[in-house]
């Protein structure tokens, strides 16, 4: 795993989370946003590509910081312009009170019945933030998401969480 650098430490920072599905499951991925707060942020669109031929968005919905500052989530999505085989969802959360660090907004989306078993990546391609004012706000993107397809007769493993297995 690559270090972060102190900068990217103390920015805002939006994260695209990952999971774990079977073909024709429902699979939510968290949108969280880390690191320093921003005081007067008040609004994130990011861009997602992903696999067409293997996760069909379903919708996007507000987290409990998404709640707390009382967003409007919306997701679109298009055909990636210049890559065929992808979409492009974008994301527009636009809060009335500034937004807090954790989790923004839940992407739900259906794996294809007929997905192989692998790792499919939901890519950040642009992010923008700005303040309750509209102003520009700094951003840092953070991790990619993705999630990790099973077979349909094969167990997801289960990861115990370390502060409740010591």
């Amino acid at each position: 795993m690559a270090a972060v650098s102190q900068a990217a430490q103390q920015a805002t920072t939006l994260n695209v989370g990952l999971s774990t599905a079977k073909p024709g499951d429902p699979v939510d991925i968290p949108l969280t946003l880390s690191g320093a707060e921003t005081p007067r942020l008040g609004s994130i669109t990011v861009e997602i590509s992903f696999p067409k031929a293997t996760l069909r968005f379903v919708r996007a919905s507000a987290g409990l910081s998404g709640e707390m500052a009382e967003a409007n989530v919306q997701g679109t999505v298009r055909d990636a312009p210049d890559v065929s085989g992808l979409s492009l969802l974008t994301v527009t959360i636009t809060a009335k009170q500034p937004i807090k660090l954790g989790i923004l907004a839940y992407l739900q989306f259906r794996v294809a019945t007929d997905a192989p078993k692998g790792t499919v990546q939901l890519r950040d391609q642009s992010l923008q933030g700005g303040s309750l004012e509209r102003e520009p706000q700094t951003l840092a993107k953070g991790r990619d998401g993705r999630v990790e397809i099973f077979e349909r007769n094969e167990q997801i493993p289960l990861i115990g969480c370390f502060f409740f297995t010591h």
